[in-house]
C-alpha cells in the first residue's frame, strides 16, 4: 500500500509540474529551464540531508523536475532552430535529408472545399542540417515541410541529401484562445515551418542515402512495402473500406477517402477511433502472443519474437507519442514476462 502510494504521489507531482510551467507561461512569467533544475537539485538535496522534511521535499523537487523539463521541450528551442536564424516570409535555401515519400497534397475536403482556392502541391518532410541566409551558410536543425507547386514529384527520396531554394514559412501561434499551443506543441515535435518551393526544378540532389540516412530509406521502403502488402489483400474492398482498415493498422491518412472517413467520425465524436493508439498495439501484442503459445511452451523465445513484432510495427507506423508509451509498456511487460516473472 505504501509503495502505491508512493508511485501516485510521484505521478501527481510530475503533473503538477507540467501545468505549473504551463500556467505561468501561460501568465507571461516563464523561467528559464536552468533555474527550475537548479532549484529541483536544491529540494532533492535539501530531503536528502534534512530526513524530516523528505516527503514534502521530495515531491517538491519532481515538481519542480518536471516544470524544467516541460519547459525544456515546449517553451525553449535550440539555438539553430531555423525561426531563430530566419524570419518568416524570407526566401532561403537549406540542406536537409528527405525522411518522407513525395506525395501529392490532398484536395480541400468538407462542405467548404469549393470555397478554398489551393493550388496542386507535393509535399514531402525534411531534417535540415544547413540554411542560407544573407550568401551565409550556417547550421540549423527541424523539421521542415516541404511544399513544391504542381503534380510533379520532385526526384528524391528518403535518406537522399538535398538542396532546395524557397519561401520560408514559420510556425504561427494559435489564434483563438480555445486552440491548441501550436508554438509548443511545433517546439516539441520540433516542427520548425513549411517551405514553399515553385518548382521541382529548385530541389538538387546532393547525395544518396549515407550513414544514418540508409535508416530512413529503409523505414520508408518497409512503410511503402507494407501498405503495398495490405493493398493487395483488400483489392476487392472499396476505397472507403480499405482506406479505413490502412488508417486504423497502418496509420495512413494521405488516402483522400480517409479523408471523407475522418470528417464523418469527427461530427460523430468518435476522431480518436481512427488513430493509431496504444490499443492497437497492445491487442497485436496479446494475439501474437497467445498464438505463439498455440504451438507450444516457447519459453523466451515467445515474448522474444513478440518484441521484435512490437519494434517492426513501430517502424511501419506514425511514431506519435501513443505509440511510443505503449511500445516501451508493452517491452518492458514483455522483459519482465521472458525472465520468468509473473506479477
Amino acid at each position: 500500500a505504501r509503495a502505491r502510494m508512493r508511485v501516485w504521489i510521484a505521478v501527481a507531482s510530475a503533473v503538477a509540474g507540467v501545468l505549473l510551467a504551463s500556467l505561468l507561461a501561460d501568465h507571461g512569467h516563464a523561467f528559464a529551464t536552468s533555474w527550475w533544475l537548479v532549484a529541483s537539485a536544491f529540494m532533492a538535496c535539501f530531503a536528502l540531508v534534512a530526513r524530516a522534511v523528505t516527503r514534502i521535499a521530495l515531491p517538491i523537487a519532481l515538481v519542480l523536475l518536471f516544470a524544467g523539463l516541460t519547459t525544456l521541450r515546449t517553451l525553449e528551442t535550440p539555438r539553430d532552430a531555423l525561426p531563430r536564424i530566419s524570419a518568416s516570409d524570407a526566401v532561403i535555401s537549406v540542406e536537409a535529408i528527405v525522411t518522407s515519400v513525395p506525395t501529392a497534397e490532398p484536395p480541400p475536403q468538407g462542405p467548404l472545399a469549393p470555397f478554398i482556392n489551393r493550388a496542386d502541391a507535393v509535399t514531402t518532410w525534411l531534417a535540415i542540417s544547413r540554411v542560407q541566409v544573407n550568401d551565409a551558410w550556417q547550421p540549423a536543425s527541424g523539421r521542415l515541410l516541404l511544399r513544391t507547386q504542381g503534380r510533379d514529384l520532385p526526384r528524391a527520396q528518403p535518406g537522399d541529401r538535398v538542396r532546395v531554394l524557397g519561401v520560408y514559412t514559420a510556425p504561427r501561434d494559435r489564434m483563438n484562445p480555445g486552440e491548441p499551443p501550436r508554438l509548443r506543441l511545433a517546439a516539441q515535435s520540433g516542427y520548425v515551418g513549411v517551405l514553399d518551393s515553385s518548382s521541382p526544378a529548385l530541389l538538387e540532389r546532393l547525395a544518396p542515402p549515407q550513414g544514418l540516412s540508409r535508416l530512413i530509406a529503409l523505414r520508408e521502403h518497409m512503410r511503402q512495402r507494407a501498405r503495398l502488402i495490405f493493398d493487395n489483400a483488400l483489392t476487392r474492398a472499396d476505397p472507403e473500406s480499405r482506406a479505413l482498415a490502412r488508417s486504423l493498422l497502418l496509420g495512413n491518412t494521405d488516402d483522400p477517402a480517409s479523408t471523407d472517413i475522418a470528417q464523418t467520425f469527427t461530427r460523430l465524436g468518435l476522431a480518436h477511433v481512427l488513430s493509431i493508439s496504444g490499443f492497437h498495439l497492445t491487442v497485436m501484442a496479446l494475439v501474437a502472443l497467445y498464438l505463439l503459445r498455440l504451438t507450444g511452451d516457447r519459453g523466451w523465445i515467445e515474448p522474444t519474437l513478440v518484441a521484435i513484432a512490437v519494434l517492426l510495427y513501430t517502424l511501419i507506423v506514425p511514431f506519435e507519442a501513443p505509440i511510443a508509451r505503449s511500445a516501451l509498456m508493452v517491452l518492458s511487460l514483455l522483459l519482465v514476462d521472458a525472465t520468468g516473472r509473473r506479477y
